[in-house]
C-alpha cells in the first residue's frame, strides 16, 4: 500500500510541476536584466504569453483530447505502481 501511495504522491507532483512550471518560469524571468535587441529571455516571454492567449482559441474538443492523454499516462503510471502489489510482494504464504 506504501509503494502505491508513493508512487501517486509522484505522479501527482509530477503533474503540478508539468503544469506550474511555464508560470514560474514567467514571474522569475519578468524584471530580467534584457540587453535589447535579440533577448532570448524577451523571446521566449512572448512566445509563452502567445500560448497562453492562443489557449482560449482552443476548441473544446481538443481539452477532452488533453484530458483522455493525461489520464492515459496517470493509468499507465498506475499500473507500473500497482504491480508491486503482488503475494510475494506482499510476502503471502500460502503453504499454511
Amino acid at each position: 500500500m506504501r509503494m502505491r501511495n508513493l508512487c501517486t504522491r509522484i505522479a501527482s507532483l509530477a503533474l503540478v510541476l508539468a503544469i506550474l512550471a511555464p508560470a514560474l518560469f514567467i514571474v522569475a524571468e519578468a524584471q530580467h536584466d534584457c540587453p535589447g535587441d535579440n533577448c532570448e529571455i524577451c523571446q521566449v516571454l512572448s512566445v509563452a504569453v502567445a500560448i497562453i492567449h492562443s489557449a482560449a482559441d482552443v476548441p473544446a474538443a481538443s481539452f477532452r483530447a488533453m484530458a483522455i492523454v493525461a489520464l492515459a499516462v496517470v493509468g499507465i503510471v498506475w499500473s507500473f505502481c500497482a504491480a508491486a502489489h503482488t503475494l510475494v510482494g506482499l510476502k503471502v504464504r500460502l503453504d499454511c
